[in-house]
């Protein structure tokens, strides 16, 4: 009705405000009594946006070294982690001085993206608004979602998570021969790229699945080769400044990757969890929620029925997705191949709750319910138990590693002492990579206390029993420019991925300072006017679109 009666612009307005309600919704729980509840990988991510902050507030590019937090070992973790598309986190820091509410003000905004995009998506699908507010909510609302945000704190992940929907989108413009499916393709690829690299190379090998797919059945024309070409090259010029930092530290560097692994979801684990509403960090147990897992297996009887449709398809894939990452298959006899960057299966349900959704959408577009409460039932369920998951988590003590409840007055202590394992530390040659033996791993100086840190600096105190060469737990990585000073006297770095020094005996004064390279700044240029390029072409389009239908609509009264 009030898509009937009612002005185009009012209605798209009521949208947008139950878009920023289910935002806030999406976050709330997590901020209860001014407090956020940290993880492990959430530290490093916040130790990361507070040195990108410092950087950008003093009008530059961070260095693709960090020393703020982190053990101050200098570790690469800008170079080697993208960044971009955690300005949303990060420009909050900008604008409030309270960094707790900056941070709710990130997670409401990376909330607003993850519906937005998938809203898209779904108004692809069906044309249907109880349909669309279905699938949103399936995957907006899926309990792994809650877990990757409020548990685990993998901020990068998340966000590639927001912009998924929009590679599946562009994907189905594409297979549909329709206008601009290559730009939503291309700006989703690339965003995945900004956000997080082992989610980029899931939905690259995702896609190339779909592209085997349709040539087996003799669908792939040249004119979509063409589009999927357009879509990479947009990809990797929005991307180009997180693609080439990685690059040439991988290139110049023999880099510790994170630590190899392979855990496959556990069927007892999995159900326990479904039966405790479970967001809790065990890589075993990680779920979609006891609703969208329900809502797998009603399709999965429905696919024995006389039904048919686009639904089948999309459900198959799903439900192929969803068991291959249990304990069944031996993928233990993979744990030494390279799939072990995966380390745990769990990360694929991101996949399997947009497929989910997908399917669902399809499914009740074609075969819609008769009474229509019940959609309201199923979704109000669904936004019910993945919030009270959130809240029984955030308000109790949860054995699933190192947590902290962050607050106002703890935060910057927090961050400055964060820790990290060896991810992306160098090692001296081949054979301390294979070993997984860091360059640090023989560090001599056991008094060495940081004095202070910034985005592109650290101050440490050492402690000598007598004068030598020590060799220090800061890393060196080939190119990039060190400039270090001790006792305020300048000092030439040794052929070494460890900082080594000729220390006097006593007490004594050591500064590091990296400077960016001017060539970050040219592949920050490339990156942003791409992406505005982008964002301008598909907002455009979208805008020309809406101009149609608001036209044809005052035709038809």
């Amino acid at each position: 009705m009030l898509r009937r009666h009612s002005p185009v612009w009012l209605h798209h307005f009521i949208v947008f405000v139950i878009i920023c309600v289910s935002s806030l919704l999406s976050t709330l729980p997590a901020f209860t009594n001014n407090t956020f509840k940290l993880s492990y990988d959430g530290n490093i991510h916040l130790a990361r946006y507070d040195a990108i902050t410092q950087a950008l507030s003093h009008g530059s590019l961070p260095p693709l070294v960090n020393f703020i937090g982190l053990h101050h070992t200098g570790l690469a973790m800008n170079g080697m982690y993208p960044w971009i598309t955690s300005t949303i986190f990060i420009i909050p820091k900008l604008l409030f001085n309270n960094p707790i509410v900056a941070l709710m003000v990130g997670f409401i905004i990376l909330n607003f993206l993850t519906i937005f995009n998938v809203f898209l998506l779904a108004k692809f699908i069906t044309h249907k608004r109880w349909i669309q507010i279905l699938g949103v909510t399936i995957y907006q609302f899926s309990s792994y979602h809650m877990a990757v945000l409020y548990s685990r704190n993998a901020l990068g992940e998340a966000l590639a998570y927001a912009f998924l929907p929009l590679v599946l989108l562009g994907c189905l413009k594409i297979w549909h021969n329709l206008a601009n499916g290559w730009l939503y393709l291309g700006f989703g690829m690339g965003a995945i790229a900004n956000s997080h690299i082992l989610s980029l190379i899931i939905v690259t090998i995702m896609i190339a699945i779909f592209c085997f797919i349709r040539i087996l059945r003799h669908q792939l024309t040249r004119k979509e080769v063409s589009n999927y070409t357009k879509a990479a090259v947009l990809a990797i010029l929005s991307s180009f400044y997180t693609l080439t930092n990685i690059g040439s530290l991988l290139s110049s560097n023999l880099l510790m990757s994170p630590t190899p692994k392979l855990v496959p979801l556990n069927a007892t684990k999995y159900w326990q969890a479904l039966l405790d509403n479970s967001i809790i960090e065990r890589s075993a147990s990680f779920n979609m929620g006891p609703i969208n897992t329900f809502l797998l297996f009603f399709l999965m009887i429905m696919l024995f029925t006389n039904k048919s449709g686009l639904w089948r398809h999309w459900t198959i894939a799903t439900i192929i997705v969803f068991f291959s990452t249990f304990d069944w298959l031996p993928w233990q006899n993979l744990t030494s191949t390279p799939i072990n960057m995966i380390q745990f299966l769990g990360r694929l349900l991101f996949i399997s709750s947009l497929l989910l959704a997908i399917s669902v959408m399809y499914y009740f577009d074609q075969y819609p319910l008769k009474y229509k409460d019940i959609n309201f039932v199923i979704t109000l369920a669904l936004v019910a138990v993945s919030l009270n998951a959130v809240h029984t988590y955030h308000n109790k003590t949860t054995k699933d590693g190192y947590r902290f409840w962050l607050t106002r007055d703890n935060y910057v202590q927090t961050i400055k002492n964060s820790a990290i394992g060896i991810d992306y530390l160098p090692a001296n040659n081949k054979h301390q990579l294979q070993s997984r033996i860091t360059a640090l791993q023989n560090a001599s100086v056991s008094s060495l206390k940081i004095k202070s840190q910034t985005y592109n600096s650290a101050e440490y105190m050492i402690t000598t029993a007598k004068e030598g060469y020590y060799s220090l737990p800061i890393a060196v990585y080939s190119g990039i420019h060190y400039n270090v000073t001790l006792n305020h006297k300048k000092v030439k770095l040794a052929n070494s991925h460890a900082l080594k020094l000729k220390i006097p005996k006593g007490l004594n004064h050591l500064k590091i300072t990296v400077t960016v390279n001017i060539s970050n700044y040219f592949t920050m240029l490339i990156s942003l006017l791409t992406t505005v390029y982008s964002i301008g072409k598909l907002t455009f389009a979208n805008s020309n679109s809406f101009a149609r239908k608001n036209k044809k609509r005052q035709k038809d009264k």
